[in-house]
């Protein structure tokens, strides 16, 4: 909806903030630039990793869609425009003889031609670091002085006051944006184009959207009100996805891991696309921004609207489709009618929902229609395996429920099926965390994936954490991340090879013996979330339990292998499975290759002093000269049996609640 606001003093000082930006001599032409800015900064950037493939390269459907909004005005003095920095930094990576990083700014430049007015629409997503924001935005504003600069997007409606604070911008859009945009857009061509000149246009079509705020030259913030979402969100994204060239997006990154499963679970490369079907989510999570971002309840496009542009997206060679929701379920008629038309007509596409389900929603029915419609690869969102957190954190589940549908989601086993995990909740115990850990166990999934919780503006949480004092609720850094193996170059995080600090708490397996009722700073959460990882997903993974869910296994550690080429643990995971299916040669190549790693990193060296059992992952003995050189004994068992009773007790004191606890 929007919101009509007949208030002169907004319309004039916001006519008079963009004129005094504005070039008005001669200028007849509008051109809007949607800017995506570079996701990793330049310093753990690493040009290996992005030659395998292993950064984010996620289409720029926001980007995509703010054009598109103002294209529906059908204004023929305005073009619009959508520039991935993203996408140029590792193509270049890929592609140029002799790669800096500053490539990035390469699209950029030349842009200024005569008669034309730019317009860049800079947005400050979730996944955006400030650095790289920041660095965007003064680039902009320093080849383009007489530029409008518009930025919104999730970062940018939670950090709305710094930004305006920082005089970064022109003008900033809260929230979904489109309707905010089509409204300056107006403006824009109203003002360069008017034969008046000095008078604002017919307030008659002047519904004034809520959510445009600017900071005038006398420091005054004016707005325009109560943010607008758009009803509906059909606008055409065919001429976006040529200008992206969405067909080679595959070639330089991936959409997380699953790309690459999927490229080793079908055993060649498929291009790939991202399609959202609706925005918004039924939940309300204490941690997530979803609800304050998009508002309440969803909003859904029509089914043959989707199918139009999956369609399109299949002209251009995609094969990939993953899903760009966050609650991809709702509205289980409507998914059944998508699936099966998506199973009529696209015979070889498969696809992927890489953003957590609610796991609670799948019934048997929509199971049956996403396996026969071409699901690979999902993640469900479960968070905590402690009832206590999960009441707290407001998530819609509970644990046997789950363990209800992880049954039923067994009987697909050609499909992946991973479950997110999150420790570090603001007071959280490590008994809540060992429920966490234990319920994960009891899941059978084939992938654990933990994450450490992170105080994000726009969410519930964030004053738990500023309550706390905790000193992430004043960093913007990209070391505060929800997954720490992408805090640092090579990985390597909580470490330094020339300055190694003294740490409270270190992975190890003593970590299972902690005081139950302890809680942690944010660099212990690092240290727990190694050890949690390391053991349930990497020494005690359930697949190794069959030689069928093991292959599975491979194709998803092959995966995630391409987004840290350095790690040692996957490496001899690796080693470990083709190992268990008989595939000696491979597993000899991949204890090569940790050995490589571990003489080669002093971190990894670290590391094996507190799991041992990682060199027996790999495959060594003790005659092995590595082994020598560490001064290690390789352990007996993957899992020592002193660990393996204390994981049993937890089990057996929760399956005598039948997990109700």
């Amino acid at each position: 909806m929007t919101t009509k606001i007949y208030h002169p003093p907004f319309t004039e000082k916001l006519n008079k903030h963009i004129s005094s930006r504005i070039n008005n001599n001669n200028t007849r032409y509008i051109k809007f630039y949607a800017v995506n800015p570079p996701l990793v900064p330049e310093k753990p950037f690493d040009i290996e990793v992005a030659k395998k493939g292993g950064y984010y390269n996620f289409p720029p459907t926001g980007s995509m869609y703010l054009c598109a909004s103002i294209d529906s005005l059908m204004i023929k003095n305005i073009k619009t425009e959508v520039i991935d920095l993203n996408n140029t930094v590792l193509k270049l990576a890929n592609e140029a003889d002799n790669f800096e990083y500053k490539m990035w700014q390469l699209p950029l430049n030349g842009l200024s031609k005569n008669n034309l007015q730019l317009v860049f629409l800079v947005g400050y997503m979730f996944g955006t670091t400030k650095e790289c924001y920041v660095s965007t935005v003064k680039y902009i504003r320093k080849e383009y002085p007489n530029a409008v600069i518009i930025t919104g997007g999730v970062q940018a409606t939670f950090d709305k006051d710094e930004i305006l604070d920082s005089h970064l911008v022109d003008i900033l859009c809260l929230n979904e944006g489109e309707l905010q945009l089509q409204y300056l857009a107006k403006v824009l061509n109203y003002l360069l184009n008017s034969p008046k000149g000095d008078s604002f246009f017919d307030p008659d079509n002047c519904s004034i959207p809520g959510g445009i705020y600017f900071r005038t030259n006398n420091n005054e913030i004016i707005n325009s009100g109560e943010t607008s979402q758009p009803l509906d969100f059909e606008w055409e994204l065919s001429k976006y996805y040529d200008q992206i060239e969405i067909q080679n997006y595959y070639k330089y990154g991936g959409l997380g891991a699953f790309s690459k499963f999927v490229e080793s679970y079908a055993g060649k490369v498929l291009p790939y696309g991202a399609v959202l079907t609706k925005r918004g989510c039924r939940a309300h999570c204490a941690f997530c921004t979803v609800r304050s971002f998009n508002g309440k309840g969803l909003r859904l496009r029509t089914v043959e609207s989707v199918i139009k542009e999956i369609r399109y997206l299949y002209s251009k060679g995609i094969r990939h489709i993953d899903w760009l929701d966050d609650d991809l379920l709702f509205n289980e008629s409507f998914n059944i009618e998508l699936f099966e038309k998506i199973k009529k007509e696209f015979k070889d596409l498969v696809w992927t929902a890489s953003n957590g389900l609610i796991g609670v929603a799948i019934t048997p029915k929509l199971m049956q229609a996403m396996s026969d419609s071409g699901l690979v690869a999902f993640k469900i969102g479960v968070e905590s395996g402690s009832s206590e957190v999960i009441r707290d954190i407001r998530k819609p589940t509970t644990l046997w429920k789950l363990l209800e549908k992880a049954k039923l989601i067994r009987n697909y086993p050609h499909i992946f099926f991973s479950a997110n995990f999150i420790i570090g909740f603001p007071g959280e115990t490590f008994s809540q965390m060992m429920d966490t850990f234990s319920f994960a166990r009891k899941l059978q999934c084939d992938w654990a994936s933990y994450y450490v919780c992170q105080p994000l503006k726009g969410t519930d949480l964030y004053s738990s954490f500023q309550h706390l004092m905790d000193p992430r609720t004043k960093d913007e850094s990209y070391s505060k991340t929800i997954n720490p193996g992408r805090s640092a170059a090579r990985g390597e995080f909580a470490y330094s090879e020339n300055q190694e600090t003294a740490k409270e708490l270190q992975a190890g397996w003593e970590i299972f013996e902690l005081d139950s009722s302890r809680t942690f700073n944010a660099n212990e959460h690092n240290e727990i979330w190694f050890t949690f990882n390391l053991v349930a997903n990497f020494l005690d993974n359930p697949c190794y339990s069959s030689e069928t869910k093991t292959r599975k296994l491979i194709h998803w550690l092959l995966a995630i292998h391409s987004g840290y080429p350095f790690d040692a643990s996957m490496t001899s995971a690796l080693a470990y499975a083709y190992s268990f299916i008989g595939d000696i040669d491979k597993a000899e190549k991949y204890k090569k290759k940790a050995e490589e790693i571990i003489r080669d990193s002093k971190y990894w060296q670290m590391r094996i002093r507190s799991f041992p059992q990682i060199l027996k992952l790999a495959g060594f003995n003790n005659q092995d000269e590595l082994i020598k050189y560490l001064g290690l004994k390789i352990p007996s068992k993957l899992v020592p049996d002193k660990y393996q009773n204390i994981f049993d007790k937890i089990n057996a004191r929760r399956e005598a609640k039948l997990w109700k606890d």
